[in-house]
Protein backbone atom coordinates (compact mmCIF):
# COMPACT_ATOMS: atom_id res chain seq x y z
CA UNK A 1 0.00 0.00 0.00
CA UNK A 2 1.06 3.74 -0.80
CA UNK A 3 1.46 5.89 1.50
CA UNK A 4 -1.22 9.29 0.74
CA UNK A 5 -2.37 12.57 2.02
CA UNK A 6 -5.06 12.29 4.24
CA UNK A 7 -8.97 13.45 3.09
CA UNK A 8 -11.28 13.39 5.45
CA UNK A 9 -13.55 12.70 2.18
CA UNK A 10 -11.58 9.46 1.32
CA UNK A 11 -13.58 6.90 2.95
CA UNK A 12 -15.72 3.79 2.17
CA UNK A 13 -16.74 3.15 -1.64
CA UNK A 14 -14.99 6.66 -2.38
CA UNK A 15 -11.67 5.21 -1.42
CA UNK A 16 -11.81 1.76 -2.90
CA UNK A 17 -12.52 4.10 -6.42
CA UNK A 18 -9.79 6.08 -5.74
CA UNK A 19 -7.61 3.13 -5.48
CA UNK A 20 -8.67 1.50 -8.25
CA UNK A 21 -8.09 5.18 -10.29
CA UNK A 22 -4.85 5.69 -8.90
CA UNK A 23 -3.06 1.96 -10.07
CA UNK A 24 -5.10 2.11 -13.16
CA UNK A 25 -5.21 5.30 -14.95
CA UNK A 26 -1.74 6.89 -13.86
CA UNK A 27 -1.74 9.29 -16.98
CA UNK A 28 -1.70 12.93 -17.29
CA UNK A 29 -3.73 14.43 -20.27
CA UNK A 30 -1.83 17.67 -20.20
CA UNK A 31 0.49 19.68 -18.48
CA UNK A 32 0.77 23.41 -17.42
CA UNK A 33 3.99 24.23 -16.05
CA UNK A 34 3.63 26.75 -13.45
CA UNK A 35 5.41 30.57 -14.21
CA UNK A 36 6.35 33.42 -12.14
CA UNK A 37 6.40 36.66 -14.01
CA UNK A 38 8.29 39.61 -12.33
CA UNK A 39 8.64 43.01 -13.59
CA UNK A 40 11.03 45.93 -13.00
CA UNK A 41 11.88 49.73 -14.66
CA UNK A 42 14.56 47.39 -17.26
CA UNK A 43 13.18 44.48 -17.98
CA UNK A 44 10.38 41.43 -17.40
CA UNK A 45 11.52 38.06 -16.12
CA UNK A 46 9.94 34.87 -16.31
CA UNK A 47 10.72 31.97 -14.65
CA UNK A 48 8.93 28.72 -15.36
CA UNK A 49 9.71 25.28 -13.24
CA UNK A 50 10.12 22.35 -15.66
CA UNK A 51 11.57 20.13 -13.31
CA UNK A 52 13.22 16.99 -14.71
CA UNK A 53 13.18 18.45 -18.49
CA UNK A 54 16.74 19.60 -20.40
CA UNK A 55 17.43 22.40 -22.19
CA UNK A 56 17.56 19.87 -25.34
CA UNK A 57 13.52 19.50 -24.45
CA UNK A 58 12.74 23.04 -24.65
CA UNK A 59 11.72 25.22 -27.71
CA UNK A 60 11.32 28.80 -27.28
CA UNK A 61 10.28 31.30 -30.19
CA UNK A 62 8.62 34.70 -31.04
CA UNK A 63 6.29 34.94 -33.50
CA UNK A 64 3.56 37.76 -34.22
CA UNK A 65 4.36 39.63 -30.83
CA UNK A 66 4.15 35.98 -28.99
CA UNK A 67 6.67 34.41 -27.28
CA UNK A 68 5.81 30.66 -27.30
CA UNK A 69 7.57 28.52 -24.65
CA UNK A 70 6.90 24.37 -25.73
CA UNK A 71 9.01 21.28 -25.34
CA UNK A 72 8.57 17.52 -24.66
CA UNK A 73 9.69 14.90 -22.08
CA UNK A 74 9.78 11.80 -23.41
CA UNK A 75 9.46 8.90 -21.45
CA UNK A 76 12.11 6.25 -21.15
CA UNK A 77 10.32 3.03 -22.08
CA UNK A 78 13.13 0.95 -20.73
CA UNK A 79 12.22 1.82 -17.12
CA UNK A 80 9.45 -0.14 -15.15
CA UNK A 81 7.41 2.39 -13.28
CA UNK A 82 5.58 0.96 -10.27
CA UNK A 83 4.09 4.45 -9.63
CA UNK A 84 4.85 7.22 -11.99
CA UNK A 85 3.59 10.51 -10.95
CA UNK A 86 5.81 13.00 -12.74
CA UNK A 87 4.97 14.57 -16.29
CA UNK A 88 5.78 13.09 -19.71
CA UNK A 89 4.56 14.22 -22.92
CA UNK A 90 4.49 18.02 -24.26
CA UNK A 91 3.24 21.69 -23.05
CA UNK A 92 3.00 24.86 -24.65
CA UNK A 93 2.84 28.31 -23.21
CA UNK A 94 2.55 31.09 -24.67
CA UNK A 95 2.84 34.78 -24.01
CA UNK A 96 1.71 38.28 -25.68
CA UNK A 97 4.76 40.73 -26.00
CA UNK A 98 4.20 44.34 -25.33
CA UNK A 99 5.93 46.47 -27.86
CA UNK A 100 8.20 48.42 -25.89
CA UNK A 101 10.38 45.05 -25.35
CA UNK A 102 13.86 44.39 -27.19
CA UNK A 103 13.08 40.79 -28.53
CA UNK A 104 16.27 40.71 -30.52
CA UNK A 105 18.30 40.97 -26.64
CA UNK A 106 16.32 38.26 -25.08
CA UNK A 107 18.44 36.06 -23.09
CA UNK A 108 17.65 32.56 -21.78
CA UNK A 109 18.58 30.13 -19.48
CA UNK A 110 18.30 26.75 -18.06
CA UNK A 111 19.77 25.98 -14.32
CA UNK A 112 18.16 23.40 -11.88
CA UNK A 113 14.83 22.61 -13.73
CA UNK A 114 14.08 26.44 -13.91
CA UNK A 115 14.02 28.28 -17.42
CA UNK A 116 14.58 32.16 -16.91
CA UNK A 117 13.71 34.40 -19.77
CA UNK A 118 15.12 37.71 -19.24
CA UNK A 119 13.05 40.74 -21.61
CA UNK A 120 14.90 44.05 -21.35
CA UNK A 121 12.58 46.57 -22.32
CA UNK A 122 12.91 49.43 -24.74
CA UNK A 123 13.06 53.27 -23.26
CA UNK A 124 9.41 53.57 -22.41
CA UNK A 125 7.44 56.07 -24.97
CA UNK A 126 6.11 59.05 -23.84
CA UNK A 127 2.61 59.67 -25.14
CA UNK A 128 2.37 63.00 -26.26
CA UNK A 129 -1.01 64.32 -26.27
CA UNK A 130 -2.73 66.19 -30.05
CA UNK A 131 -4.75 69.19 -29.30
CA UNK A 132 -7.67 69.35 -31.00
CA UNK A 133 -8.42 72.82 -32.99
Amino acid sequence: MLLKKYDPMDTGILKFTNLFDDIFNDTFSSYEPLSDIIEDDNEYIIETMLPGFTKKDIDIKIENNKLIIQGERKLNEKINFTKRRSFYGKFKKEYYLPDHIKDKDIKAKFKDGILKLEIPKNETKVMKKIEII
